[in-house]
């Protein structure tokens, strides 16, 4: 899972997470919320951090 946070992207590992058997959506319950919102929040430390390399279309 991935969100931006004041123009920085965030990567989520590992998350667990239900998904619907019938059209493919996720779901998360509230403890798992609770994490990732605790995590964009920064009131978590970062395992690690990765640099992505960003490609622009050309033309």
């Amino acid at each position: 899972m991935h969100r931006k946070v004041k123009g920085n992207y965030v990567l989520l590992e590992n998350v667990p997470a239900g998904v619907c058997t019938r059209c493919g959506t996720r779901y998360y319950s509230a403890n798992v919320l609770k994490t990732i919102e605790e995590n964009l929040r920064g009131r978590r430390k970062a395992s690690r951090e990765v640099v992505v390399p960003v490609y622009a279309w050309p033309g």
